[in-house]
């Protein structure tokens, strides 16, 4: 009994150091506490904009289960298709072009990967 109490417990410890709600330091605030989103762009030391840490798509894909889309990593148009917001898709080749559209179906047979879901585009 008491070892399963010890090992309930060394099981749950890691579950502490997720930090979901921990403040990024540094980050500016505005008076009410929250991130100031028109402060100035984070540089690095040698004076280029630093754009590390957590990202997150603007504009994201609904989830579809039949496509596969449906994680905890919300995906955005652009991710599955990079042409997606250009008009009329992208400038392929003829031959690239058939292949694309042959590698969007959903009934054909190599469609999706090792994991069971939908694989890239391209």
């Amino acid at each position: 009994m008491a070892l399963i109490v010890a090992s309930s417990y060394a099981l749950a410890l890691p579950l502490s150091a997720q930090w979901i709600n921990y403040p990024t330091a540094g980050v500016p605030k505005t008076p009410s506490g929250l991130p100031n989103l028109g402060a100035p762009t984070p540089r690095t030391n040698d004076g280029k904009p630093d754009l590390s840490g957590m990202w997150e798509a603007n504009n994201t894909v609904p989830c579809n289960p039949q496509a596969g889309n449906c994680t905890d990593l919300p995906l955005s148009r652009d991710f599955l298709d990079i042409g997606a917001r250009l008009k009329g898709g992208l400038p392929y080749q003829p031959w690239a072009a058939d292949l694309a559209k042959t590698r969007r179906t959903p009934d054909r047979d190599d469609s999706r990967s090792a994991s069971g879901r939908s694989a890239a585009v391209i």
